[in-house]
C-alpha cells in the first residue's frame, strides 16, 4: 500500500516493485479539521499563543527539505508592504537546521512557536492568512491536506505527492524558488 501515486512510482523505481502489486490508498484528514472553527475558538486560540489578527503559517518538523530558508527569502523579498502579516513558524526543529532556526528566531517578522497543541491544529490552520509549504518532498503533504481541509489558502512545492493533494485548489510553486513564493503570497 502507497498513500499516494507519486510514492507508488518510488516504489516501483527504487524497490522494482511490479504495478500489479501496489495499492494506492491516500491518507485521510481527521474530521476535526472539517469542522468549521468559531470566532471565539479562533480568538481564544491566538490570544493563548499571542498571535496576530492575520498571519502566514508553516508548520511542521523544521529540516532541509521543508524550506523554511526559501520561506524566509520570500518574507524577505515582501518586506516593506504593508499588508503582510507575520511569519508563525510552528514545531519541532529537526536534523541540520541550526543556521535556519537562528535566521528565523531573528527575523523581526516571524513569530516562532515550538510545540502547538494538537488540540490547537485545528483553529492555528483554519486562521492562518496563507499556509506555506513549499517542501522539497513528500510522500503525501497532510499538512497541506489538513490545512486546505481548515480553510487556509495553500502555497506549497510542486514535484512531489504533494501536487496530488493540492491540485488546482491551491498555488504549487518550484520548492527552491523565493520569487515564486513570494508572488504566491502577495496574490493572496
Amino acid at each position: 500500500i502507497a498513500i499516494s501515486e507519486h510514492t507508488a512510482t518510488d516504489v516501483r523505481r527504487h524497490l522494482g516493485v511490479a504495478p500489479g502489486k501496489i495499492s494506492v490508498v491516500p491518507l485521510g484528514v481527521d474530521a476535526r479539521f472539517l469542522e468549521p472553527v468559531g470566532q471565539d475558538v479562533l480568538d481564544e486560540v491566538r490570544g493563548r499563543l499571542e498571535l496576530p489578527g492575520r498571519y502566514l503559517l508553516t508548520l511542521g518538523t523544521i529540516q532541509p527539505r521543508k524550506n523554511l530558508d526559501v520561506v524566509l527569502d520570500a518574507l524577505d523579498r515582501l518586506a516593506g508592504r504593508a499588508d503582510l502579516p507575520p511569519l508563525v513558524v510552528a514545531g519541532r526543529t529537526g536534523w541540520m537546521v541550526e543556521d535556519v532556526v537562528r535566521r528565523a528566531r531573528a527575523h523581526p517578522g516571524v513569530r516562532f512557536l515550538v510545540e502547538v497543541a494538537s488540540g490547537d491544529l485545528p483553529a492555528l490552520l483554519a486562521g492562518a492568512h496563507v499556509f506555506l509549504s513549499p517542501s522539497s518532498y513528500e510522500g503525501f503533504g497532510l499538512a497541506v491536506a489538513e490545512a486546505m481541509a481548515a480553510g487556509a489558502p495553500v502555497v506549497a512545492g510542486a514535484g512531489s505527492a504533494t501536487d496530488e493533494v493540492v491540485g488546482d485548489c491551491g498555488a504549487l510553486v518550484p520548492p527552491r524558488d523565493a520569487e515564486a513564493v513570494a508572488d504566491a503570497v502577495a496574490a493572496y
